[in-house]
Order: structure tokens, then C-alpha cells, then sequence
């Protein structure tokens, strides 16, 4: 109900917002915005430890390696948990290696063929495929789109 002084004016003060109650929603507390802390370029290198032991050619270069060392940078793969990029059967897959199996040895894990977002589980041997590649993540950057 609206109340009005003589000249059709309504009057000060009976429009006030309620106070806002410190319990509030379903389970009686609000909702509290804390913002994340944006990672330092120091903690990025956490992320993937010992990255600066690993042979830079294991991510760089495409390339056919000897078993043993295709082991290593499969299960340098794993330890990371990230991608391998290899030729298998002559296509391009990338492979997320999840588990390994010795003698002899073997890596299962989720193959996606090139082009698709379908995963098929799978295991491979070292002479399996031909060329690989380690898939590093791409790093933070700092950038207006961000």
C-alpha cells in the first residue's frame, strides 16, 4: 500500500530495502566469490617436473626412435600424463597411455584416431608404430583474449 501527502507525492522513508540476512539460501549460507590465484611462471614448471632432463627432441622432432627409447618416451608420457603423437598402421594417432605391462613390454591406454574425438582402447607394443612425438601442453600466456 502506497501512501501520499496532500499533493499526491509519496512520502520519504516508507520504501526501504530489507537488510539482508546473514543466512541465506537453501542451506543457509551465501554464496562466497574467492577469486583463484593466478599460477606464477615458477609453479608452470610443476606442472611437468623434470621437464628439463627429457631430451628436447622427444618433443620437438617427428621421428622414428629405437624400441627402448620409444619405451622411454612413452612412459615419460605416462609419468606426465599427456599425449603421444604416433604413425600407427600409416595414419596419424594420438595416444594417452594409462598403464604399463612388462614382458614383454606393453602400454594400454586410449588411442583417438586423427580427426576425431572417438577414443578406442588399446594396447600397443614398442614396434607397434613408427614416428612419435611427446604433446606438451601449451603454457599459460598472457594475452588480451585471456
Amino acid at each position: 500500500m502506497v501512501y501520499f501527502t496532500d499533493n499526491k507525492v509519496p512520502r520519504a522513508g516508507i520504501y526501504t530495502l530489507p537488510l539482508q540476512e546473514a543466512q541465506t539460501g537453501l542451506l543457509g549460507g551465501g554464496a562466497v566469490l574467492q577469486p583463484l590465484p593466478v599460477p606464477s611462471s615458477d609453479s608452470e614448471e610443476l606442472i611437468l617436473p623434470g621437464e628439463e632432463t627429457v631430451p628436447q627432441m622427444w618433443v620437438r622432432e617427428w621421428r622414428e626412435y629405437h624400441i627402448t627409447t620409444a619405451q622411454k618416451v612413452m612412459e615419460q608420457a605416462l609419468v606426465w600424463g599427456i599425449k603421444v603423437r604416433l604413425s600407427l598402421e600409416g595414419q596419424i594417432c594420438d595416444f594417452i597411455p594409462e598403464q604399463l605391462r612388462g614382458n614383454p613390454w606393453r602400454v594400454a591406454g586410449g588411442l583417438l584416431p586423427a580427426g576425431t574425438e572417438e577414443r578406442e582402447d588399446t594396447e600397443l607394443a614398442a614396434g607397434d608404430w613408427k614416428e612419435m612425438k611427446l604433446l606438451i601442453p601449451q603454457k599459460r600466456r598472457n594475452s588480451s583474449s585471456a
